[in-house]
């Protein structure tokens, strides 16, 4: 598939089930990676804990992560009822939340590598297709409607 192909499916995914409010949130929160990866190696390194506190936090996590994709798996039915997104729903999930469940999305739509193609296309100042750079005719509007709802509130 094309850069411009992945683009719209993903964009279009996401607005068929998370609504244009729920997508400008997951689209915002793509940022590209920062920060110094070598001096933070050393620290992390310099830092580990004895081997059986380093099995017992990976079983800690393992059951997080367990009970993490059972509520993204309970909120993806929640909120694609009735094969259609509810908006109000999705506007009340928490960003880190919708973010998983965006990342469901796409990726049941565009599979992996689609999605990390999609998530380069999407990085603010980065990707052709970042939010910034290229208007989504929903997402454009919607934008526009917040904005003018803000405004109104100011």
């Amino acid at each position: 598939m094309t850069d411009d192909k992945i683009y719209h499916l993903g964009i279009d995914t996401l607005v068929k089930k998370l609504g244009p409010p729920a997508t400008i949130r997951f689209l915002t929160q793509i940022e590209p990676p920062t920060g110094d990866y070598t001096s933070k190696r050393h620290e992390w390194l310099d830092s580990l804990p004895d081997m059986d506190t380093l099995v017992s936090q990976i079983k800690q996590s393992n059951k997080e992560d367990k009970a993490g994709r059972n509520r993204i798996s309970k909120l993806k039915t929640e909120i694609t009822r009735n094969g259609k997104h509810l908006e109000k729903r999705a506007q009340k999930i928490p960003d880190q939340d919708l973010f998983s469940l965006g990342l469901e999305f796409l990726t049941d739509e565009l599979g992996i590598i689609g999605t990390l193609r999609f998530i380069r296309l999407c990085e603010p100042d980065r990707g052709v297709y970042a939010i910034h750079r290229h208007k989504h005719p929903e997402l454009d509007c919607e934008s526009t409607r917040l904005k003018q709802k803000n405004d109104r509130k100011s």
